[in-house]
């Protein structure tokens, strides 16, 4: 179904919204920090990355990131391959990775 305020934008299925491009309909992701919340520990940031990823794959999003910072307390995605495999393990179709700048 087309908007009309906007006709690149397509409603693709329950909760799903893509932008269609020249090519067909572009793959949405999500970055995600894995913070580790105040008082909470870094098991408490897998779980809520986890969650988000569930949701978003949920909603219809292609791909999953981890930012990937080192040596900063507060950030549970230092060690990336951890929460990589711990994400992709709790998601059946979301391609999981990580990138760092």
């Amino acid at each position: 179904m087309a908007n009309k305020a906007n006709p690149q934008l397509r409603c693709a299925g329950d909760n799903q919204v893509k932008l269609r491009g020249r090519d067909g309909m572009i793959k949405f992701s999500i970055l995600d920090l894995c913070p580790i919340p105040e008082g909470g520990s870094a098991a408490d940031a897998f779980r809520r990355s986890l969650d988000l990823a569930q949701h978003a794959e949920s909603w219809g999003y292609h791909r999953f990131w981890l930012a990937e910072h080192h040596n900063m307390p507060g950030i549970a995605s230092a060690a990336t391959s951890i929460v990589i495999a711990h994400v992709a393990g709790g998601t059946k179709t979301m391609r999981v990775g990580s990138g760092g700048v």
